[in-house]
C-alpha cells in the first residue's frame, strides 16, 4: 500500500472513530443517557471491587470476573463521553480527552 493510501485510511479511521465518540456524547449526556448511565453504574457496581470475598471468607473466581466484566462496559463508556466531540471532518489521529 502506497503512503497517500495509507494516510487515507488513517484519515478515514479517525472520522470514525470521532463519528462513534460523537454518538456517544449523544446518547449518553442526554438527561434520558444519564439516567441510564447512572443505573447502570448503579446495577453493574462501578464504584465497588469486582473482586469480593463470599460467605466465611470464600472466593468465587468466576462471578468476580463476570463483575468485571460488566464494571469494564461502564467504564468504557464513561471513558469515551470523556474524548472530545467534533464535527467529524475534523477527525485526529487521537481523540483529545477532556479532564
Amino acid at each position: 500500500m502506497d503512503e497517500s493510501a495509507e494516510k487515507a485510511r488513517r484519515a478515514e479511521r479517525a472520522r470514525e472513530q470521532q463519528r462513534t465518540i460523537n454518538a456517544y456524547h449523544r446518547l449518553f449526556l442526554s438527561a434520558d443517557g444519564r439516567t441510564v448511565l447512572a443505573d447502570l453504574a448503579t446495577v453493574f457496581g462501578t464504584g465497588r471491587p469486582a473482586f469480593l470475598a463470599g460467605p466465611a471468607g470464600s472466593y468465587d473466581g468466576i462471578k468476580a470476573a463476570i463483575r468485571d466484566g460488566q464494571r469494564s462496559v461502564i467504564l468504557h463508556i464513561e471513558h469515551v463521553i470523556k474524548c472530545q466531540p467534533k464535527g467529524d471532518n475534523e477527525a485526529e489521529s487521537e481523540p483529545k480527552v477532556i479532564s
